[in-house]
């Protein structure tokens, strides 16, 4: 990962909002809507990384599921991710 995601990886991450949502995760089902850019991809890959749970992201844009899928893949070579 290049330096310059891990800095931005560690902004978005270490957010009051951010660090908010990862708390309520441990206790619920979340459902993530209206998220650009690429944070949804951070939000999915520092929520597997940390709860080590699978994640699944459902979507009629095939194109937007192939971004998420390369951004995490990105941020961690050693996720498996897949399209159905």
């Amino acid at each position: 990962m290049s330096e310059s995601i891990q800095h931005l990886r560690s902004v978005i991450t270490s957010s009051e909002i951010f660090t908010t949502f990862k708390k309520s995760l441990r206790h619920h089902n979340i459902l993530a809507k209206n998220l650009s850019g690429s944070l949804l991809s951070f939000l999915i890959e520092n929520c597997y990384s940390d709860l080590n749970k699978k994640i699944v992201v459902i979507s009629h844009d095939s194109d937007r599921l192939l971004k998420i899928k390369g951004d995490i893949e990105l941020l961690n070579e050693n996720v498996n991710t897949s399209i159905y």
